[in-house]
């Protein structure tokens, strides 16, 4: 994990440098997949903390959170946007149980990437991800049928 926060500094350290050569203006769009997601999501707050704006999507990410840094996260980087197909695996570790939370919202599709719905305020909507019991790891590696991994 320490090498990974260390790629967050020097993504930070980067846009800093960015935005010294080229303006405040930048238009800064954070995204990730798995456990980059929520790696993507600290690298968010860091970049609110240096008060940059960014629009922040996540794709298949776990849970890294408690209530507290859920509700953070929520009221920080708004609108939160985590995207989550059908019974994908990740979303649901670690588990609730061990007092892990995601924060809102959850943009949930179905197997076919056909229909989505938006869920609700809590970030564990039982409508949503939440109903599967079982889940599945290639709707984990496959978002609108392109692999998120390789071989």
């Amino acid at each position: 994990l320490c090498q990974r926060i260390e790629h967050i500094q020097t993504f930070i350290r980067l846009v800093k440098e960015t935005q010294q050569k080229y303006g405040s203006n930048l238009k800064i769009i954070v995204t990730g997949s798995s456990l980059g997601a929520a790696l993507a999501s600290i690298a968010s707050l860091e970049l609110k903390d240096l008060h940059l704006s960014s629009l922040n999507s996540y794709f298949g990410n776990p849970r890294f959170a408690n209530q507290a840094l859920a509700n953070y996260l929520s009221q920080k980087l708004t609108p939160y946007i985590r995207v989550i197909h059908n019974a994908d695996i990740v979303p649901h570790v670690p588990l609730q149980s061990q007092d892990y939370h995601h924060a809102p919202y959850e943009i949930f599709f179905d197997e076919d990437f056909l229909s989505y719905r938006i869920c609700d305020n809590t970030g564990e909507d039982p409508t949503c991800s939440n109903a599967f019991k079982t889940f599945s790891i290639p709707d984990h590696v496959n978002y609108w049928y392109k692999p998120t991994v390789q071989d």
